[in-house]
């Protein structure tokens, strides 16, 4: 069962989770939107969230610090989780909303370029100075 770091409200019945936990074998960090369907009393994982191995979570800190102070539209920073794929965060806007995102993104040989996922999660400024420092206050845990 993952550890749960944090919980932040997204909006109404839904909250983004940040968590601790194993997958096949890898310790990981995940930052997940999860819902809560019909306002019962459960809230349950979606699929759009990033998971960033152990290893990476220093670097996980810089990225989300890229976006704290900069407000300018665009990719702020990437992260490279292999040669194949990166986590890229950036300030976006929709609807003049502006919105923070880690998004996955995938090399693709076709294309030649890097194309982005499904696998991603958005929020509000006041939330990524709150993850930062959750996420710090975890490495300070683990002794990193």
């Amino acid at each position: 069962m993952p550890q749960v770091l944090a919980k932040f409200k997204k909006n109404r019945g839904i909250e983004i989770w940040v968590t601790f936990g194993e997958f096949q074998g890898e310790e990981r960090i995940d930052i997940r939107e999860y819902f809560r369907p019909d306002n019962g009393p459960d809230y349950h994982p979606t699929k759009k969230g990033v998971a960033i191995p152990k290893k990476h979570i220093v670097e996980l800190l810089d990225l989300i610090e890229s976006v704290i102070d900069d407000d300018s539209p665009g990719t702020t920073k990437v992260l490279e989780l292999s040669k194949n794929v990166q986590i890229w965060a950036g300030n976006r806007e929709y609807l003049n909303h502006p919105y923070k995102e880690l998004r996955k993104y995938v090399f693709s040989k076709e294309k030649g370029d890097w194309s982005h996922t499904h696998q991603g999660i958005t929020f509000k400024s006041e939330i990524a100075r709150e993850l930062y420092e959750t996420i710090e206050r975890f490495l300070d845990v683990l002794g990193q």
